[in-house]
């Protein structure tokens, strides 16, 4: 469950959170940002790692029940997860358009 593991590691100071996307998807990306915050907002908003599927129903299962138990629960997860995402809009969009 990556929402899961963005949200743990998110934390760490040795972890740099990155988010990889084909070349010729980054600027398309940016540029919806930008002319579209409404988007990113929504997308944001719509995280919630409850709503979450898997491989495997048991492995769901198993990080569900450490996502109740830990502090938090899903709403810290959420979070955590909505911060790292925004954090790396902001990096991406500090990047000068450089793509070919």
């Amino acid at each position: 469950m990556v929402l899961f593991e963005i949200a743990n590691s998110i934390n760490d100071p040795d972890v740099k959170f990155s988010i990889q996307l084909p070349k010729s998807e980054v600027k398309e990306m940016s540029t919806a940002v930008i002319d579209d915050s409404d988007c990113l907002t929504q997308v944001l908003s719509d995280i919630q790692a409850e709503n979450t599927d898997a491989t495997s129903l048991d492995d769901l299962m198993r990080t569900f029940d450490v996502i109740r138990k830990s502090p938090g629960g899903f709403a810290r997860v959420n979070e955590q997860v909505k911060k790292g995402i925004r954090e790396w809009n902001v990096d991406e969009l500090e990047k000068p358009f450089s793509i070919v």
